[in-house]
């Protein structure tokens, strides 16, 4: 059966964090790394994570293991692409066994993958990760908001 843990630090602003794993002592490392300047959401399924999409009123970023069992990290990817109009609105991290260095990857069936990163990554790296797509991210919204797009 799988896992969902919801976590919420405090209910403010702060941006929202999924992250999916069904190794849960990587989940928990995770979540500690993170609990601190985001608010995390666990689940260890992709179709639980699809659940907690659904539920949230705004999920800012992703973070997956393409390794779980039943539906592959991509497969869950492809999936939120079909369903969700604005999943290009989540920012999207896979980890994964092949690393493509922290690049960007663009396939238009799965829908964005914003990073993909070597499984098992540091915890600390995917937090500094986070940051910086999030820091982008806000930087192309204030740029188009501005109409210098």
């Amino acid at each position: 059966m799988a896992r969902t843990q919801v976590e919420k630090t405090t209910p403010s602003a702060l941006p929202v964090v999924i992250v999916v794993d069904d190794d849960l002592a990587y989940l928990e490392k995770l979540q500690r790394a993170l609990r601190d300047i985001y608010s995390v959401y666990t689940s260890t399924s992709g179709v639980e994570a699809i659940h907690l999409i659904k539920a949230l009123p705004e999920v800012n970023v992703l973070v997956v293991n393409e390794d779980l069992p039943r539906m592959k990290g991509t497969e869950l990817l492809r999936f939120l692409n079909e369903i969700f109009k604005n999943s290009d609105a989540i920012i999207k991290i896979l980890l994964t066994a092949l690393s493509s260095n922290g690049k960007t990857v663009d396939l238009a069936s799965y829908g964005r993958i914003d990073c993909c990163l070597a499984k098992p990554s540091d915890p600390m790296a995917i937090r500094q990760k986070i940051s910086v797509l999030l820091a982008q991210r806000s930087a192309r919204e204030a740029l188009v908001y501005e109409g210098h797009d």
